[in-house]
């Protein structure tokens, strides 16, 4: 038997009909204290290396017009000098630099949109599933992200998937969401929340183990 992070792991391992359980991650919540929501800003916070997309949300959110955009750049990488030139060139782009992590928790709370801009390319995709998305989630701030294969199908309709990997289609999929109501963004990710509260916390994952060591040893009988 297995305990796999993605489901392309069984295939990978040819598991056959022996059984198998996919546990991409457990969630332990967080107490974040309310704050006020800042309009058109989208926040991205983690590695800064192109292979994770970097340059192209600093690119595609250039090809956005409209001046009260803002976008939020935590953590630090291969590419932190060209975010750092992009944001003395625009100055709607503010790179934060690395921070508390309860700050960035707060940050995640305040802004519009939040984003990973990492791709569906390499195999690599297939075998990791990014934490960052029920950090994301569990904030209750719309999460914008690619149709990445690690990550499971229960999670794509709490999420804004962008449709293709163009620059124009990024651009346009962050001004679409960054520009909707702020009703429709709360209702949107309180449910892509409550989803990962309830479904992704120790307990309902625990419990989703037991019964598999459970079905497992009924079937040795």
């Amino acid at each position: 038997s297995f305990v796999f992070l993605t489901q392309d792991m069984a295939t990978a391992l040819d598991v056959n009909q022996r059984p198998w359980l996919l546990m991409e991650g457990i969630y332990q919540p967080r107490a974040i204290e309310e704050v006020e929501k800042k309009a058109k800003t989208v926040l991205y916070t983690g590695n800064l290396d192109g292979r994770f997309g970097i340059r192209d949300l600093v690119e595609a959110f250039s090809l956005i017009a409209d001046s009260d955009f803002a976008l939020w750049i935590c953590g630090d990488g291969a590419d932190r000098v060209f975010v750092e030139e992009a944001a003395s060139k625009d100055s709607r782009i503010r790179y934060w630099g690395l921070l508390p992590q309860e700050q960035i928790f707060m940050m995640q709370k305040e802004a519009t949109l939040l984003i990973n801009p990492r791709k569906a390319k390499g195999e690599f995709t297939k075998y990791s599933f990014p934490s960052k998305t029920m950090e994301y989630m569990a904030s209750a701030t719309p999460t914008l992200m690619y149709d990445l294969p690690g990550v499971p199908s229960e999670y794509k309709e709490f999420l804004v998937i962008i449709p293709d990997d163009t620059l124009s289609t990024l651009a346009q999929t962050i001004y679409a969401w960054g520009i909707k109501e702020q009703s429709e963004l709360d209702l949107f990710g309180k449910q892509a929340q409550e989803f990962i509260l309830h479904k992704k916390n120790s307990y309902y994952q625990a419990g989703r183990f037991a019964n598999f060591i459970k079905d497992i040893s009924y079937e040795k009988e």
